[in-house]
């Protein structure tokens, strides 16, 4: 009896374990989920998505852990059995007990007992369905926040592209050449000067080559080879279309004509 008895309670200990792992599961899940939704837009998406796939996982399974862990503690067979066998006595045998089938009246203690449990049970399947409500909740902000953040992407690029379509704009005007006088020249010059220096902070700024400067595979495209005495082999002779570095990044390269090798031809 006295193993048995370690057994059980060493079974509850466990049981116990697990419902207390549940409820710290279930208060992370919690906290990771509220922070992912506040700092939604300052995350990465990458994070963002693991952060709240991690959060939703947990949300799933640890009310099953408290559900699982509380029933096995308070309803399951084997608990009740052994601790009716920890009431009877060492060497003490268990003497049969005939009831009156006729005069036979429900049992006061299993009635009074019932409802408690009963009403455990409705509060448990209540805090899983409010977990329930509260998980579909925030999937429907975390969907509304990725549509916004799709939204201000998109805005983004077009945004980019104007800025860019400014670039163009001056571009063409200033490939004018003669037709240009010097004053106006200058006008643009100074207003794509100024442009650039408002534009670059924002993540955007133009490539546009000068006569001379060494061919670069990273920002510069080639676009014709010509022979040249006054510019080195390998080195641009001219620009024919800006290119635009985004972010960081080459987006489009400038399209240029290079000086060839002459001694090669």
């Amino acid at each position: 009896m006295t193993m048995s008895k370690d057994v059980h309670n060493h079974t509850n200990i466990i049981h116990y374990s697990v419902l207390g792992l549940g409820v710290g599961l279930l208060a992370i899940a919690i906290v990771c989920l509220t922070i992912t939704l506040v700092n939604v837009h300052n995350f990465q998406r990458s994070l963002a998505h693991i952060l709240l796939a991690g959060s939703l996982a947990l949300l799933l399974f640890a009310p099953f852990l408290i559900v699982w862990s509380y029933t096995i503690l308070w309803f399951s067979p084997t608990s009740e059995a052994a601790s009716r066998s920890d009431i009877t006595a060492p060497g003490q045998e268990v003497q049969p007990v005939t009831v009156d089938v006729q005069g036979a009246q429900p049992e006061k203690e299993d009635v009074a007992v019932a409802p408690g449990q009963a009403e455990l049970v409705q509060r448990l399947s209540q805090q899983l369905e409010l977990l329930q409500k509260l998980q579909t909740e925030q999937e429907k902000q975390l969907l509304e926040a990725r549509v916004a953040l799709t939204n201000r992407e998109a805005m983004l690029t077009d945004w980019q592209d104007r800025a860019m379509e400014m670039f163009r704009l001056m571009e063409r005007i200033l490939a004018g050449g003669e037709r240009l006088n010097e004053g106006y020249r200058r006008a643009v010059q100074d207003l794509l000067k100024r442009y650039t220096r408002l534009m670059e902070p924002l993540g955007i700024s133009p490539i546009i080559p000068e006569p001379g400067e060494p061919f670069d595979e990273l920002l510069h495209s080639p676009c014709n080879v010509e022979l040249s005495e006054d510019v080195p082999a390998d080195h641009v002779i001219r620009c024919i279309s800006w290119g635009f570095v985004v972010n960081g990044q080459v987006q489009i390269p400038a399209e240029v004509v290079i000086a060839a090798d002459q001694e090669e031809d």
